[in-house]
């Protein structure tokens, strides 16, 4: 008899989660595909004046209590001049449309920690959300 382990459940989920992403980008004219579901949010820093372009983002799927990266990437420029928001615009695939999904920032560089979660969960099934704005904050900035 074999045994499969919470563990390896997990980890399999995670696979076929990640493999149901259709696209991603960070352009600020992504199209929507035909048959997905399109979600955007935005993140800014804590500290004002402080821009968090470049920091490492994921989109997440809650499945069976849990939270699961699906994609990851980098926020890119302000969405404008003198704008402290930073976006992510993605396309998400119809075999992860069953699952809620976030925005978080988690990066590590130069002894800190950025870390932010989007405010709203964009829920399951088609149709076009925008999950807020969320915050970043930094321990052991400067």
């Amino acid at each position: 008899m074999i045994s499969i382990t919470n563990r390896t459940r997990r980890l399999a989920g995670a696979a076929l989660l990640a493999l149901g992403l259709s696209a991603g980008s960070l352009a600020a004219n992504a199209v929507p595909a035909q048959a997905a579901s399109y979600v955007e949010g935005c993140f800014k820093n804590a500290t004002p004046g402080m821009n968090v372009q470049g920091l490492g983002v994921s989109a997440q799927a809650y499945w069976q209590g849990s939270w699961y990266p699906i994609w990851t990437g980098t926020l890119g420029a302000p969405v404008s001049y003198g704008s402290p928001l930073s976006c992510v615009y993605l396309n998400i695939g119809a075999a992860n449309q069953s699952y809620p999904i976030r925005f978080v920032v988690s990066h590590r560089a130069y002894g800190a920690t950025w870390s932010g979660v989007t405010p709203y969960t964009a829920p399951a099934g088609s149709g076009r959300w925008n999950i807020g704005n969320g915050t970043v904050t930094c321990v052991g900035c400067v």
